[in-house]
């Protein structure tokens, strides 16, 4: 090989090298680099240094390559998990706008489910429970079992329809779970047989499901509508009154109503009175003439930020009681009642 061909070489290789040197070098470029000097060391077989040389470059190239591939593997693992993450996030976001307790405060609403005294509409064949289960049968299922319920949403200063408040005006407030689905009118619920209320026409799904729900609550006036929700929280017991033309709230069976409220008491639950324009006051007691005297005015909010639903104990008590009683239908609900109370005992052991 004559001296100006390795002298070429040599200057060749020193390029390559300076270029290597350069910041944001791309591994494309690196890969030419290399399959060049690969080619000069055809060229050059018959000189032995230079060849020495223009392999050391290759395997300089080489382990920068591999250099490369390990940092494009980081990055794209690094933007898996960022995706990722970013899916959880959100996922974890949407479902934390979906429960009670922030639907109630985004929408200004109480969500209410009523416990009718009439029995022949009370545990219809829509109904999991037995004929023979007492408006406290009722009242201790929704405290421990916590299944899925239908209830309505009311704001308060305004007049909308609750389902069945005809028939004896009494229910619950819920201040926590989760809205599986929600409907401006009946949504037409069924129970499952694992015990959980669905509506086919009402499902909520993806991250419109928020914009659904408030749809529904926003709107504030005329029939009733249905939120389905999942692990309801008891918050309080109410019970609907009339307001008199001096402002006065009464009620026209004060014996009924002071034994209502003596129930909530009983079950560690506040009693609450519901106005027609759907505020809700603290009760305190009831005359023998009806007038009812109450404390202050609660809000939405304030259930929100409340305590809702029993403890581990009281809720395994109370279950346990209930599943004692054979209250369910099918075996299907009483199995499904049984996990559940089965879990509490399971937790509290832990």
């Amino acid at each position: 090989m004559s001296a100006e061909r390795a002298q070429e070489t040599s200057t060749f290789a020193g390029r390559i090298k300076g270029l290597l040197a350069q910041i944001g070098l791309e591994s494309q470029e690196r890969k030419s680099q290399s399959e060049e000097l690969k080619e000069v060391m055809v060229d050059v077989e018959e000189d032995g240094r230079i060849q020495k040389i223009a392999k050391q470059e290759i395997e300089t190239l080489e382990s920068l390559l591999a250099c490369d591939d390990l940092r494009q593997s980081i990055k794209t693992k690094l933007k898996e998990h960022y995706v990722q993450t970013e899916n959880v996030s959100q996922e974890r976001y949407a479902q934390q706008q979906k429960t009670v307790q922030n639907s109630m405060v985004r929408n200004d609403v109480f969500i209410l489910h009523t416990l009718t005294s009439n029995e022949q509409l009370r545990h219809n064949e829509n109904s999991p429970i037995s004929a023979r289960a007492t408006l406290e049968d009722d009242l201790d299922i929704a405290l421990s079992i916590e299944p899925s319920l239908s209830t309505s949403s009311v704001s308060p200063g305004k007049r909308k329809e609750l389902f069945q408040e005809n028939y004896g005006g009494l229910g619950v407030i819920i201040g926590g779970g989760e809205i599986r689905a929600a409907s401006r009118g009946d949504a037409g619920s069924v129970i499952t047989d694992k015990g959980e209320r669905i509506s086919s026409n009402s499902f909520l799904s993806g991250q419109s499901a928020v914009d659904q729900i408030d749809g529904v609550l926003n709107d504030k006036e005329g029939a009733y509508n249905e939120v389905i929700v999942d692990n309801p929280k008891v918050f309080g017991l109410f019970k609907s009154v009339k307001v008199e033309k001096d402002g006065s709230f009464v009620d026209a069976w004060p014996n009924d109503f002071r034994k209502h409220m003596e129930l909530a008491r009983k079950k560690g639950l506040p009693p609450f009175i519901l106005t027609p324009d759907r505020r809700m006051f603290e009760f305190v007691s009831i005359s023998d003439s009806g007038k009812i005297e109450t404390g202050k005015e609660i809000r939405p909010e304030d259930v929100a930020k409340g305590n809702a639903g029993l403890s581990k104990e009281d809720k395994k008590k109370i279950g346990e009681e209930v599943i004692a009683k054979s209250l369910f239908k099918k075996a299907t609900h009483l199995e499904s009642a049984k996990a559940k109370i089965a879990s509490l005992v399971d937790e509290a052991h832990e």
